[in-house]
């Protein structure tokens, strides 16, 4: 995370919370924080491999139909 990167606060059930934490289980060592899980999570649904690489793509507008 960056200075420039904007912080989002959200709410998430404990059923998603839960989910999450299996997604981190089943990955290899390093382990994700949770932060970083819902940011390649999110990143890979909306389209993109690295949350780095899709951001940018969302900012233009390239992937909005």
């Amino acid at each position: 995370m960056s200075i420039q990167d904007t912080q989002v606060l959200i709410t998430i059930p404990p059923e998603a919370i839960a989910a999450v934490d299996a997604w981190i289980a089943r990955r290899d060592e390093p382990r994700h924080s949770r932060e970083e899980a819902v940011r390649i999570i999110a990143s890979h649904h909306l389209g993109g491999d690295d949350p780095l690489t899709m951001l940018p793509t969302l900012v233009t507008g390239r992937d909005i139909v």
